[in-house]
């Protein structure tokens, strides 16, 4: 749903919905802004927003994730995009890794897991071709 919401919404967009609204699921109504469009107004913050809410998903349901997923989402791809600049400058995979985790507080087998998934790609993702990545962690040894 956040790819989706990205590609009509814009990165920005999902992400302010998404901080606004996250984890609930809420009506969209169609056609002209009425009170539930105004609601949704003083929600988002932003007219623009909720027009495109309306010409996109007008009518139905949406359940908008978490900010927490989202913001999951842009830090695996951080993530993925900073142990390419590491390979790229030569460093091991284990000091990137072991950098990785201190930079964001989370285990260096929380950092492995992360690295050996392809990241949350779109066409409209800044994160890009991680072939090269994922080529090097299918010949470096898994550290516990």
């Amino acid at each position: 749903m956040v790819q989706n919401l990205a590609s009509r919404m814009g990165i920005y967009g999902a992400f302010t919905i998404a901080k606004a609204m996250g984890g609930t699921s809420t009506y969209i109504p169609k056609g002209e802004i009425c009170e539930a469009g105004k609601n949704l107004i003083e929600k988002i913050g932003s007219k623009q927003l909720v027009q495109g809410l309306i010409k996109y998903y007008g009518g139905e349901v949406l359940y908008i994730p978490s900010c927490s997923a989202v913001e999951r989402a842009l830090r695996n791809i951080e993530i993925h995009h900073a142990a390419e600049a590491g390979i790229s400058a030569g460093r091991s995979m284990n000091k990137i890794v072991n950098d990785l985790a201190t930079l964001y507080q989370l285990s260096d087998r929380h950092i492995w897991i992360i690295l050996k998934r392809p990241p949350a790609t779109s066409r409209h993702s800044p994160a890009g071709n991680a072939n090269s990545l994922h080529a090097h962690l299918k010949t470096t040894p898994e550290i516990h």
